[in-house]
């Protein structure tokens, strides 16, 4: 049993695989709120080749099962971007909770910034098209991404400084775990996530690939 669970960077509608994983960690767990951390439905590669299949389909279904008992919280991130608009206005999908950003009150009582972290990153002040643009004439330009989200964990570190005791974020695909910046890293491509224990700790961890 846990309190927290922090998953990012899912990629639904890429096809790549990982759902039946998921499917099986979100069966096992036990916990008592969920935090889907951005990047869960990747819109961006929608809008380039429709790869959604009823794997992507049954995800989806497990979160709105899951969240008949639990609370979850869906934090908009940058490839999930076409849910902005439910922003506007307190919008839920069933018991699922649609935000930018939230505070996580840990049970050691420490306030944690829960965002996706795009926000924080050079590459988001160019605009989409011109990206999406870029990707097409250029397949391999979006690939290195170490390169392209190197400015995001300095900024997020420099932010939340004398605001918030740390932060829990995805958007650079690079698990890691540190006293006051954790990132639950590329769920798509390691199968990594961050639980909160009962005692109030943090783990980094990876589901085994079938």
């Amino acid at each position: 049993m846990y309190n927290s669970l922090f998953i990012s960077d899912i990629h639904l509608g890429k096809g790549e695989g990982s759902e039946e994983e998921l499917i099986k960690l979100l069966e096992e767990i036990k916990v008592n709120q969920v935090y889907l951390v951005g990047d869960i439905i990747d819109g961006w590669y929608l809008r380039l080749q429709n790869d959604w299949n009823k794997n992507h389909t049954k995800v989806v279904r497990k979160f709105l099962k899951l969240a008949e008992e639990t609370e979850i919280i869906y934090l908009v991130g940058n490839h999930d971007d076409f849910m902005k608009s439910f922003l506007k206005n307190p919008f839920d999908v069933g018991n699922i909770k649609i935000l930018q950003d939230v505070i996580h009150l840990g049970i050691n009582n420490k306030k944690y910034l829960v965002t996706h972290g795009h926000r924080f990153d050079y590459i988001e002040w160019i605009p989409l098209w011109a990206r999406l643009l870029w990707g097409k004439i250029n397949p391999n330009a979006w690939k290195n991404t170490d390169d392209l989200y190197c400015s995001t964990e300095p900024l997020i570190k420099k932010f939340i400084k004398d605001k918030f005791d740390g932060v829990i974020c995805g958007h650079t695909h690079k698990h890691k775990m540190e006293e006051t910046y954790m990132n639950c890293g590329h769920w798509n491509k390691n199968r990594t996530y961050i639980v909160e224990h009962l005692d109030g700790t943090f783990e980094l961890k990876t589901y085994p690939k079938i």
